[in-house]
């Protein structure tokens, strides 16, 4: 399946859409020393996770990506972390810490066509990654 990914290289001088898949998952974390005393306890939260790439509409068939193969190269990284303690598998597991993590395990599958992760929490606060190092 990663080979339709290379076979179709990003060709910047055609138009360019993205394609966003979504995935829910549930984790524990605690934060060692956080200012707040829940947060240094362990608790858990509803993630969801928006993963979104970027490329040209391939012909024939007039998508970028078939969907259930964008699925399906994505799905066992994020749902990995389902049901987890996220102390277990990264340090530290704030929200910018799974995006990251996330990035770097979904770029070698999914080459120059990764635009960005994004996590949100059920209380509402989302964070994003699109791969900038300064």
């Amino acid at each position: 399946m990663k080979e339709l990914f290379e076979l179709a290289p990003v060709e910047k001088s055609e138009p360019q859409f993205t394609v966003t898949e979504h995935f829910v998952f549930e984790a524990a974390h605690f934060i060692p020393g956080a200012s707040k005393p829940e947060l240094s306890r362990l608790h858990g939260h509803t993630h969801e996770v928006w993963v979104t790439i970027r490329g040209a509409m391939q012909r024939p068939f007039g998508w970028v990506v078939e969907s259930s193969i964008f699925r399906s190269l994505v799905e066992d990284e994020v749902m990995a972390l389902d049901h987890c303690c996220l102390n277990d598998v990264m340090n530290p597991t704030t929200g910018e810490a799974v995006c990251l993590y996330l990035w770097e395990r979904l770029r070698g599958k999914l080459g120059g066509r990764l635009h960005e992760i994004r996590l949100g929490k059920a209380h509402g606060v989302s964070v994003s990654y699109k791969g900038e190092r300064e």
